[in-house]
């Protein structure tokens, strides 16, 4: 099984967000699912929009400067149909001026996987964590049949199979890059 890392990224269709305004983004990394944002929202960010050239508000993976995955509802009900285990969906408001966007989600995964290959994978640890990665490796053995997953010690990184990332370029979502786990690198 082949694995790989799935970044997100501004598209034609897909718009740049400011990061998570009035919420503490630290309670995401928790094992209990967010029951709301309360006043919690993002802003589409005019500036990094205006640096990639003019963008209509859109997209169904939204990148933002939180690093958090922000979901289309059309996003939200593929994974909740390909059945993708152990993440949460909570409603968030998007503000472009005074317009509110509805319809997103904040997608949180609830556990990650020590699945990876410390044999093959170059790893520098300090500060209580991962510094630094190279040549990442996973292990399928461990890794089962999620298709769609974190890793505990890469928690800013989301990874899936290289048939399941292709399974979502084939349903029409864009706004993500398909990377080989030979580029990954986290410092």
């Amino acid at each position: 099984m082949t694995f790989v890392w799935l970044v997100p990224t501004m598209s034609k269709h897909a718009t740049g967000l400011s990061g998570l305004n009035e919420f503490d983004i630290e309670e995401f990394e928790g094992d209990e699912p967010i029951k709301s944002l309360g006043e919690g929202y993002f802003t589409f960010d005019r500036d990094l929009n205006k640096r990639y050239g003019p963008r209509v508000f859109g997209g169904d993976l939204l990148e933002n400067e939180s690093g958090l995955w922000v979901v289309s509802t059309r996003l939200r009900d593929f994974f909740i149909a390909e059945e993708i285990v152990d993440v949460h969906f909570v409603s968030v408001d998007i503000f472009e001026g005074r317009k509110k966007h509805e319809g997103y989600f904040v997608m949180q995964f609830l556990t990650g996987i020590d699945g990876i290959d410390e044999r093959e994978s170059t790893i520098s640890y300090g500060f209580g964590g991962v510094l630094y990665v190279d040549n990442l490796a996973l292990r399928a053995d461990v890794i089962g049949d999620d298709k769609l997953f974190k890793m505990s010690e890469l928690p800013d990184a989301v990874f899936a199979t290289e048939e399941f990332a292709a399974k979502m370029k084939a349903e029409g979502f864009e706004s993500f890059l398909i990377k080989p786990l030979s580029e990954f690198g986290a410092i």
